[in-house]
């Protein structure tokens, strides 16, 4: 997807829970308010909204129906309002108190009465500069309180057109000369403005070391791809030649200069890394897929086709820091659907590895492989084995199917805030939904989900409002 479609693509997801909610709710019959999405335009080429009408003309798509109903009758009642912001990561810093402003406004009961719900979508050209961006952020101390949530798969996605394109390439010859397939990309890469190839040493060491006959071949043959680049793996290929043994950097820093220059090519890149016959190679793209489980799918997709490309215990402890990346690579390889055949290597696989992981990551391996139900699960997590937000956030990562930890919520007290904060971090799931909806008012009030009936009779019982606020994250109801 473009920088363009993601911004469709995430107000879409939030319009999606919101109808997927109401759908729910309209099967117990229970008048839940609706809260209408909208994506804000260019929100750095105005001044600040000082009326309703000033954000109506701010909305991308003033064709949309919502709006022309909102300019003739104002905002309909049971019907809150969301509003979705867009903005580079380089330009949050320096335009950080106007967006701080922005927020007020929006969230000033004298522009709108109903609650209102911004969500701020920052693109970087990468992962990395996104998040920095987003941390690096003071406290805006504004009246609603503010969440910074990292997404791990805001990316430009890869597209298939690619995959034949080896087959198509009438360039494409048995012999070659050592480096070919790397220097056509690198001269895509080049090509697409990168200027800064001596600050990938490896990369530039790497083409240094051929002899000159050999690179001016490599630099003839790599320019006959200009149309159509050769299949990663070739240039996966072209790294094992000419990488030394146990050098890592070389195939991350092809990897970033891809992020960077080619992301739409990203995915299909790193799904060929395992293919590698060098593990340091195989372990730099492992160590770049945690940023995102897209990655980590696309890598763990391939290795799984044969488990001997895992890494082994010796690998993870050559990572230092980064051997946290086993519960990541984990994860991974639970989320995946795996045959009957290789569930079995894959148990083995998890086994030998058991003394060093978390409990958190133990009781989700237990569950995903099927070794204990979801209500053995609940219990442990309430006897206070292990953090119930870092085992149930796994669980989600991990894809379990998470049904009954909602359910368990109906004898749950307001005692064990933590519970109830992992509960409200699982995605909107149609039958998540049902069994949130199917509890009573106070323990739905956990998810601000009440009739505008309900929230008149509850305001006013202060002790469950305490209670309920301990379980909000500090979000305060009202």
């Amino acid at each position: 997807m473009s920088r363009g479609e993601t911004d469709w693509y995430y107000s879409g997801v939030l319009e999606q829970a919101e109808l997927l909610l109401t759908e729910v709710a309209a099967e117990r019959n229970l008048p839940l308010a609706v809260r209408w999405w909208f994506h804000l335009g260019n929100i750095l080429s105005r001044s600040i909204p000082r009326t309703a009408a000033d954000v109506w003309q701010e909305i991308k798509n003033p064709d949309n129906a919502r709006v022309h109903q909102l300019q003739i009758e104002g905002v309909p009642p049971q019907t809150c309002l969301g509003f979705l912001l867009t903005i580079d990561a380089q330009k949050l810093r320096e335009e950080q108190e106007y967006l701080r402003q922005l927020c007020e406004a929006l969230l000033a009961p004298q522009l709108f009465s109903v609650s209102v719900a911004i969500v701020i979508e920052v693109h970087g050209e990468s992962i990395d500069e996104a998040r920095l961006a987003v941390c690096a952020l003071p406290d805006w101390r504004l009246s609603k309180p503010v969440e910074k949530l990292l997404s791990e798969d805001y990316f430009v996605v890869a597209t298939n057109q690619y995959a034949q394109e080896e087959m198509l390439n009438p360039l494409e010859a048995p012999e070659k000369s050592p480096g070919a397939y790397l220097y056509a990309w690198l001269d895509a890469i080049g090509r697409k403005g990168c200027k800064e190839l001596h600050n990938y040493p490896m990369l530039r060491d790497a083409w240094g070391h051929l002899c000159k006959a050999e690179k001016e071949k490599a630099r003839q043959r790599g320019e006959g791809f200009r149309q159509l680049l050769p299949a990663p793996e070739r240039v996966i290929a072209d790294l094992d030649e000419l990488a030394a043994d146990g050098d890592k950097e070389i195939g991350r820093q092809f990897l970033e200069l891809v992020q960077v220059y080619l992301p739409e090519r990203l995915v299909e890149v790193i799904k060929v890394y395992p293919l590698s016959k060098r593990i340091s190679t195989r372990l730099a793209a492992l160590v770049f897929a945690r940023q995102s489980s897209l990655l980590m799918d696309a890598w763990v997709d391939t290795a799984l086709a044969d488990l001997t490309r895992l890494p082994q215990n010796s690998d993870f402890v050559s990572l230092g820091r980064d051997r946290s990346v086993l519960s990541d690579l984990i994860l991974a390889l639970l989320r995946q659907p795996h045959h009957h055949s290789s569930r079995n290597n894959l148990i083995d696989w998890i086994t030998g590895y058991w003394n060093v992981l978390p409990i958190e990551l133990k009781m989700v391996c237990e569950f995903c492989l099927g070794k204990i139900s979801e209500d053995l699960l609940l219990e442990k997590l309430r006897a206070g084995m292990g953090s119930a937000y870092e085992t149930l956030k796994m669980a989600v990562s991990a894809k379990a199917p998470l049904i009954r930890s909602v359910v368990a919520l109906k004898s749950l007290t307001f005692d064990e805030p933590e519970f109830w904060n992992a509960i409200a971090a699982l995605p909107p799931e149609r039958e998540r939904l049902r069994a949130l909806l199917e509890l009573d008012l106070p323990r739905r009030a956990v998810f601000g989900l009440w009739t505008e009936q309900e929230w008149a009779e509850l305001r006013h019982q202060v002790n469950v409002i305490e209670q309920v606020n301990r379980c909000r994250s500090a979000r305060p109801l009202g």
